[in-house]
């Protein structure tokens, strides 16, 4: 399971990770590893290589990897199952499907958000906003492989 989190929250891009934002329970039976914060996902600074970043962190998550790493049949088994998640799960029309059925449910709600938050100037950038999630999963396969 540590395999998929790694692989999620580096396929996403996430930023504040590995240093933040990770949670392991030690009964993964009871408590499977899940995913937190996601905020700082689909960043594009997609030509950072974050599996270096990875592999020179502390944090669990990056020893994990290490370990993973310098062993010769877990890299193997972590890129085999890498492979058939991008492959299977991680295609940008499964993905784009994804953010576009979310798009539809929160588009309604979308003009008061604005203006509550006041984070973007107005539904055209929020929709731009859309469209460079789409280009990201569109892009960011390529660079895992």
């Amino acid at each position: 399971m540590k395999f998929l989190i790694i692989l999620f929250l580096r396929f996403f891009s996430n930023q504040n990770w590995p240093h933040r934002n990770e949670v392991f329970c030690l009964d993964e039976n009871k408590w499977p590893p899940f995913f937190i914060d996601f905020d700082a996902t689909f960043n594009f600074s997609t030509n950072e290589n974050l599996f270096i970043k990875l592999y020179n962190s502390k944090s669990v998550s990056g020893q994990i990897f290490k370990i993973i790493n310098d062993n010769q049949k877990l890299n193997q088994l972590f890129i085999s199952r890498m492979n058939k998640i991008l492959n299977e799960i991680l295609q940008p029309d499964n993905i784009n499907s994804i953010i576009d059925e979310n798009k539809s449910h929160i588009e309604s709600e979308i003009e008061f958000h604005l203006k509550r938050w006041n984070m973007i100037a107005d539904k055209s950038q929020w929709n731009n906003n859309i469209k460079n999630l789409n280009v990201f999963c569109e892009k960011r396969r390529n660079l895992m492989v």
